[in-house]
């Protein structure tokens, strides 16, 4: 499961963003904060972080189980493309990014693999 700092909070999905993909499974959009201290969460080690956030309408699925499973797919989606991620030092950028992840149609656990193909663009 992915750690709950990394997880968009309400008030961040009020901000406005800008389309980064659109895929056959998800739209993705992204919100850039620069020069803040606020939002950016930094471990002892002192790296930066950026957050996500899902959304999945009832559209997609009337249950609020097969929802949350949806979510929890793409939360672990999400922890293995950021293992392949190199870190990024707060010396090194001033800016996080905040991500929201809005589910187009029903996928299946089958699915992973085109949705992580179709994210990375390998």
């Amino acid at each position: 499961m992915i750690k709950k700092r990394l997880k968009l909070k309400t008030e961040d999905f009020d901000k406005s963003y800008t389309n980064l993909f659109n895929g056959e499974f998800l739209n993705i959009k992204v919100h850039y904060i620069e020069n803040t201290t606020k939002l950016v969460e930094i471990e002892s080690n002192n790296k930066i972080e950026n957050r996500y956030g899902i959304v999945i309408t009832k559209k997609i699925s009337k249950s609020a189980v097969q929802r949350n499973k949806l979510k929890r797919i793409l939360f672990s989606i999400i922890q293995e493309l950021l293992k392949n991620t190199k870190t990024i030092n707060k010396e090194d950028i001033n800016t996080i990014s905040l991500y929201i992840i809005k589910v187009k149609k029903l996928f299946t656990i089958q699915d992973k693999k085109v949705i992580i193909k179709d994210i990375s663009g390998t």
